[in-house]
């Protein structure tokens, strides 16, 4: 036996092997004839896959739609658990004007908020996937679902959702970014990440991730959110607490950490400026519309509710 062969073919690149139906470890799909692969289909198991096409669509669909439901209604509630976390208050006094005044703050900063809860209750249910299918089903090799679930829903972010929301602003109108610092962090990080995984997978090891290029990835997020909330706070890590605080107040909206009382008489002050004889009803509308543009709209809306 020649040895150096051998050692070549150990150390050669590696043949992807198909299994056909004649494999011991062969696995049917579930829309094979005579199978009972599938978790939850087929549901009348090995006598199914004989049906004709136009009885198993819309079957499957159905079970589809299912599915779908029941991750929306989890993500939900999750989503509202980390909303009633991030939307913790607390109250601080501070001296504005010669008078001490109450301001109710937020516990966790919004941009941190939006990096990791909110970000971790809108993608849990495909991070779970993946990793139910890495840990458990492949052995940590990829699969049919992590790799494209993980890059696809960032791609389609990146390329379908932002231009659509471009294209929902009527002609006329004009919608500005308010924090573009943060938003160029995110938005570099966001094409980065594409290289850095291009480099990872084709250039450094190709189609292989070991554990330094994996610890590098994870560590990479920590970094995002630092420099996020850096940039978020004016480039002025080091100020104190109360004097960051302080600064924030005499930003363009102050009454977005003043009581809800402060900022519903704001409102009716300035409508008064502008209709001085306004009707009740016009009044309640008018100040509920003002009041809701200032809150951050919810990402847990109720289930079936929109």
């Amino acid at each position: 036996m020649d040895l150096g062969a051998m050692d070549a073919n150990l150390v050669g690149p590696m043949i992807i092997h198909h299994p056909s139906p004649g494999d011991p470890w062969y696995e049917p799909s579930i829309c094979e004839l005579h199978t009972t692969a599938g978790l939850f289909f087929p549901i009348f198991r090995s006598t199914e896959g004989g049906w004709h096409p136009a009885f198993r669509i819309p079957l499957y669909f159905i079970g589809l739609v299912w599915l779908f439901l029941g991750v929306a209604i989890i993500s939900d509630i999750f989503m509202s658990a980390i909303e009633h976390i991030t939307s913790r208050e607390k109250i601080v006094y501070l001296e504005k004007g010669g008078k001490m005044r109450r301001f109710h703050v937020k516990v966790w900063n919004y941009t941190v908020a939006n990096l990791t809860l909110m970000a971790l209750g809108s993608s849990a249910p495909e991070i779970l996937l993946s990793m139910i299918e890495l840990l458990l089903i492949n052995q940590f090799y990829s699969g049919k679902l992590g790799p494209s679930t993980i890059v696809g829903s960032a791609a389609f972010n990146l390329f379908m959702i932002t231009p659509v929301c471009i294209m929902a602003i009527p002609s006329p109108e004009l919608r500005i970014i308010k924090d573009t610092g943060v938003f160029s962090v995110t938005a570099t990080f966001s094409i980065l990440a594409y290289i850095w995984m291009l480099i990872v997978l084709l250039v450094i090891t190709p189609n292989v991730v070991d554990i330094i290029e994996g610890a590098i990835t994870l560590l990479l997020f920590p970094v995002l959110v630092g420099l996020a909330f850096v940039v978020d706070k004016g480039w002025q890590p080091k100020l104190m607490a109360r004097k960051v605080l302080a600064s924030e107040m005499e930003k363009e909206e102050p009454e977005m950490y003043c009581s809800r009382a402060e900022l519903v008489a704001e409102q009716i002050r300035k409508i008064r400026e502008a209709n001085p004889e306004p009707t009740e009803e016009e009044l309640n509308a008018l100040v509920a519309l003002e009041v809701k543009k200032r809150v951050p709209r919810s990402r847990a809306p109720e289930p079936f509710g929109g």
